[in-house]
């Protein structure tokens, strides 16, 4: 159906920056707006099911209101990734996050995130950095039939390649994939030398 290319293409074409937490959601959110799928899905009966909470989307959401302000508060966009989501994140009967009620505010949540100086691991640059085909490559070239041989050549590949630095570039330190990599000594080995008497 046209209404689902163009959501399609939209999301395509749109540039987010992955580098912000929510940020896929965000696109998706904008592009499911833009081209009115709520109003052509909710026709055939997918409001209820799979669709119900995309459309439950406020497209045109007030972000001061105080359930906008509840939302953005308890469900922040860090919320949507596992790896990062604190534990404030998990419902609880105290309060915490309950994204499916605060989802018809994703919008103002996910907005707020992409102003915000919160950043979370870009995968899609880290992926095309050179120096992780770089240490794919080495890391390719050791035996890995035990846990030992293998955080070797981790350790070893990470250090000639230069890993780090790609982790730091695309802020992906601290994410538990790479836990500790960001903090190797990469200094040269000393060598032994026999001095002559």
């Amino acid at each position: 159906a046209e209404p689902v290319r163009r959501f399609q293409q939209c999301m395509l074409d749109h540039e987010a920056d992955t580098g912000k937490p929510g940020a896929k959601l965000h696109a998706q959110s904008e592009c499911w707006c833009e081209h009115n799928i709520t109003d052509f899905v909710k026709p055939q009966g997918c409001c209820e099911d799979p669709l119900d909470v995309e459309c439950s989307i406020d497209c045109t959401p007030n972000c001061q209101s105080a359930e906008a302000q509840a939302c953005m508060r308890d469900c922040p966009a860090l919320c949507l990734d596992a790896s990062y989501a604190p534990d404030s994140c998990a419902p609880t009967a105290a309060g915490g996050c309950n994204f499916t009620k605060c989802f018809p505010h994703i919008l103002c949540i996910t907005d707020a995130a992409q102003q915000g100086e919160v950043d979370v691991c870009d995968f899609p640059k880290l992926e095309e950095d050179s120096k992780v085909t770089e240490y794919l490559t080495c890391m390719n070239s050791f035996s890995h039939r035990s846990l030992w041989k293998h955080m070797n050549a981790a350790r070893h590949c990470s250090c000639s390649a230069n890993f780090a630095e790609a982790l730091r570039t695309h802020g992906c330190c601290s994410h538990p994939a790479f836990e500790g990599v960001c903090g190797y000594d990469c200094t040269p080995e000393p060598t032994c030398e026999s001095q002559e008497t």
